[in-house]
């Protein structure tokens, strides 16, 4: 048994030559740390694994160990070749593994009949073009890649493509493997410009200066080689602000992160059984209105789904339907959401509460006519009273402006009021950062400017923001399905009396959520019967529209529990409702595939999922969504 005195290191003794290990840690292991890494991304901690792993890959390429006992030497060798092949051998297989993997997403175009089969085919090629990779050297078929570390430079690149085409593809896979091949991209590029730099030389030469290792040689970059790198991170740089981090903004609620969810917590797995039980629980009262209630406006009967899309599909298959209508036969059903003035006229002719309305103006001169009469008697109304843009429904259009007595004063009106209405006028409503922005833009190109003045919801603000208590009520076929809290943290409100809270892990609130708990801060909602009112109110929205499905923000009063009121309404909700979001969309799919020639195509619900829809009944008019009669009203 050797002596310490007898086994000399390489870091102590700096007359023995450092022996490398015969096998070099490969490209290959970039997708599986990669990997590892995208599965923390949502936890924030992912940057300190990546980092870690790099440190660790450049420590076992510079810090080879060599003993001086010829018996030792060769068991070290041997162990040390054994270890890098073997995680090298691993590693090639993990990236063979997310290569297949996506190639097997591009394959579902063949399955689905108009799913993105130019994406498809493009992500069958990049995935053989990677696999075919482990096959060649990038330096016998480009003989002075290694001068540029070519390996490292084409397969990180090659990861980046890979996660663009796979950002614009609507596989049910997409989103994670954008995710694993971004980390893989992202650590690869790391390190080839590490190496590129010879950054690994340059930190060995200053431990050894700093008599922490024996004598190394330190190699300076060329300025191809600096031009290069600087290039290759600048590229990365536009790639990630223009590209992934958008892309992240727009997706970041889709419904395929459930599958990862489910997968590592038990809490979401119990939340996504309890939703699938609620769902059904809601299937007979689905059923009820189908058959007893509601009739559909046919403008909404056109839109062409299949069994098993997610909701932002079906927004998207919604918008189409509106466009393909609007040259058709100029149908701008559109309008009973996206022009406040049109939404707020169908209300009071319906008879459904909101807060009262004091002019919808379509000519400025009126509304500045009408401001100036506020004025000079501020005296007769009650304050804030809120100017809407009703061409800008979309949150980041800030088209709503609250005005109090002191802002129609002579010295505050034209400063805080006059100058807004002037650029409010003027701006063009916009919905980006959403998977439907490019329909969505072309339909509110069509609004014309209008502005409406309404008065303030009378009951308590005890919101956490000190504004109206309001729920969002998203109401499918005539039945209302859940209420979102956003002001609590997405508290969910069930039927029944359920509440639930989004325990979402504090790194990472838009992404990462743990479970669906209990939560009571908004029982006293039950004790006098606000829900039940919230529930019938939006209910008779939805009916009133002949609308499949609609989310309804309602403002509720705590002192008089019989009198909520309808805020708005969205066509084109982006929320997320977690677990509960797949039955969401499966119950407004259902009802659909026994309604259109096109939807007849695909594999009838009972012979799938066990369910059996009814078909709805199309009302038989030809008046405008926002245009209808009440019932029993004449025209």
């Amino acid at each position: 048994r050797p002596s310490a005195r007898n086994i000399r290191i390489h870091l102590n003794c700096p007359s023995v030559r450092p022996v490398r290990p015969s096998v070099r840690p490969s490209a290959i292991m970039m997708p599986i740390l990669g990997a590892i890494s995208s599965a923390l991304w949502m936890l924030r901690v992912w940057s300190w694994v990546s980092l870690s792993a790099v440190a660790i890959f450049f420590v076992a390429r510079k810090l080879p160990v060599n003993y001086k006992r010829d018996a030792f030497v060769a068991f070290r060798s041997f162990s040390t070749w054994n270890l890098v092949s073997v995680a090298s051998s691993a590693l090639k297989f993990a990236l063979c593994v997310v290569h297949l993997a996506i190639i097997q997403e591009g394959t579902i175009f063949f399955t689905t009949p108009g799913f993105q089969p130019l994406f498809g085919i493009l992500l069958i090629i990049l995935g053989i073009l990677g696999i075919a990779l482990h096959a060649v050297k990038i330096s016998d078929i480009i003989p002075k890649s290694g001068e540029f570390v070519g390996e490292y430079l084409v397969h990180w690149c090659l990861a980046l493509v890979q996660a663009t085409v796979l950002m614009k593809f609507n596989g049910p896979h997409a989103i994670n493997l954008v995710w694993i091949t971004f980390a893989e991209a992202q650590i690869g590029m790391a390190i080839w410009t590490v190496l590129v730099l010879r950054l690994d030389d340059t930190l060995w030469k200053t431990l050894k200066q700093l008599g922490v290792i024996a004598q190394t040689k330190c190699l300076l970059p060329s300025r191809s080689r600096l031009s290069l790198a600087i290039i290759g991170m600048v590229c990365f740089a536009l790639w990630h602000s223009f590209l992934i981090s958008p892309w992240n903004n727009t997706f970041k609620n889709d419904e395929r992160y459930i599958s990862s969810r489910i997968i590592t917590s038990y809490d979401s797995y119990d939340a996504s059984r309890r939703a699938a039980e609620y769902y059904q629980s809601q299937i007979p009262h689905i059923e009820m209105s189908l058959k007893k209630r509601f009739t559909l406006h046919p403008y909404f009967a056109r839109t062409e789904l299949r069994e098993g899309m997610r909701l932002e599909e079906i927004v998207l298959q919604r918008l189409k339907s509106f466009e393909i209508q609007l040259h058709e036969n100029n149908a701008t059903g559109y309008m009973m959401e996206k022009d406040k003035c049109a939404m707020l006229n169908f209300f009071q002719n319906h008879d459904i509460n909101i807060p009262k309305v004091i002019g919808i103006y379509h000519d400025k001169e009126e509304l500045l006519e009408k401001l100036y009469e506020i004025q000079k008697s501020s005296t007769a109304y009650n304050y804030p009273l809120f100017l809407k843009g009703c061409h800008l429904t979309q949150g980041g259009d800030r088209g709503t402006r609250p005005a109090r007595a002191k802002n129609f004063t002579s010295h505050l009106m034209e400063k805080y009021l006059l100058t807004w209405v002037e650029k409010k006028w003027a701006q063009k409503a916009l919905d980006n950062n959403r998977p439907w922005s490019t329909l969505m833009n072309k339909l509110l190109a069509r609004l014309e400017p209008g502005i409406a003045i309404q008065a303030p919801f009378r009951g308590l603000r005890i919101s956490p923001d000190n504004t109206p208590l309001e729920v969002k009520v998203e109401v499918v076929w005539g039945r209302a399905y859940l209420g979102l809290f956003p002001e609590y943290h997405d508290v969910i409100a069930l039927r029944g009396g359920i509440f639930e809270y989004t325990d979402r892990s504090q790194d990472a609130p838009e992404h990462w959520t743990l479970g669906n708990k209990p939560d009571i801060r908004l029982k006293w909602l039950l004790d006098k019967g606000h829900m039940e009112a919230v529930w019938e109110l939006a209910e008779k929205v939805a009916l009133r529209i002949g609308i499949d499905e609609i989310r309804v923000d309602v403002f509720i009063d705590p002192e008089r529990p019989e009198s909520p009121a309808v805020n708005e309404i969205s066509l084109s909700s982006g929320h997320n409702y977690l677990f509960h979001s797949p039955h969401l969309a499966a119950a407004w799919v259902g009802p659909h595939l026994s309604l259109s020639p096109f939807n007849s195509m695909t594999p009838s619900l009972s012979s799938r999922s066990g369910m059996t829809w009814s078909k709805p009944e199309v009302r038989k008019t030809n008046a405008q969504v926002h245009l209808q009669t009440p019932v029993g009203m004449a025209a």
